[in-house]
């Protein structure tokens, strides 16, 4: 059976009309997503509708609804999409097929090549998980922390260099594209880390906020998803993020030739 993902997003863009297209106006338009972003009853042919009627001819072949976009509501014809527009609603394609990816980390190492990881043949899950700022420096993290206000020899400050990097260009990207700009800092390191850590975001212009009365931050952000989906305060952080439509497994809509293990 060939499971084939299908999403559209199309946009006519009018460059001499003044109103530039938003991803408010796209959200206004309305956005179908699964099975409804499959169905074109009443809105005529399309791209879709042809790959339905190829896709009917053959039983071997199951068409996966992704994401619809309906016209974006703006007035009159609408010109250059805003890159938020375009980052989110292709963010939200890649999202629903589906896949995951990290960055370096305090244990592990983040995204790895699909080469590199055949090459290394990993034993267990366990070495997956490996490869982050601990390994590279050669330390424990309460050594590093120990050390921290010293000045640390090549692999450690590599390593920690490497990790504020990675979590500045995440804070920064995440900005860029969603306009969000303070943030919960969740950690397991000391305060001496989470110090150069803070500063670093902030450089990158990212507000980091205090949890709140003294809590620990991720029972913080659990109480924030908590609230949301009871329909509280917080309801449109779990909107936005869709949690109420995930659905699945992460192996669902992977189609490479090997099989997972048996356990």
């Amino acid at each position: 059976m060939y499971r084939i993902a299908v999403a559209s997003f199309s946009h006519e863009t009018c460059t001499f009309c003044p109103n530039i297209t938003t991803l408010e106006a796209w959200e206004a338009g309305g956005m179908d997503y699964g099975e409804d972003a499959l169905d074109y009853t009443g809105r005529g042919r399309s791209y879709v509708t042809g790959y339905k009627e190829v896709a009917e001819g053959h039983d071997d072949v199951e068409l996966v609804g992704i994401l619809r976009p309906g016209s974006p509501r703006t007035v009159g014809m609408g010109s250059w999409l805003t890159t938020e527009a375009f980052d989110v609603i292709t963010g939200r394609i890649v999202d629903g097929i589906g896949g995951t990816a990290a960055s370096f980390g305090t244990r592990a190492t983040g995204c790895l090549d699909a080469e590199l990881a055949h090459i290394l043949h990993f034993r267990s899950k366990g070495e997956i998980y490996t490869g982050g700022l601990v390994d590279v420096a050669g330390l424990p993290l309460d050594i590093l922390e120990r050390d921290i206000c010293r000045e640390l020899e090549e692999r450690p400050r590599i390593a920690l260099e490497r990790l504020l990097e990675s979590l500045s260009s995440d804070a920064a990207a995440i900005s860029w594209r969603t306009g969000v700009r303070s943030c919960i800092l969740s950690s397991v390191l000391g305060p001496g880390l989470n110090e150069l850590i803070t500063a670093r975001l902030r450089d990158s212009g990212m507000e980091i906020l205090q949890p709140v009365d003294g809590s620990k931050s991720a029972a913080t952000g659990a109480a924030y998803l908590a609230n949301g989906l009871i329909q509280g305060r917080y309801r449109g952080l779990v909107e936005s993020l869709r949690i109420a439509d995930s659905a699945g497994s992460v192996l669902d809509d992977i189609y490479l030739k090997a099989r997972p293990r048996e356990v």
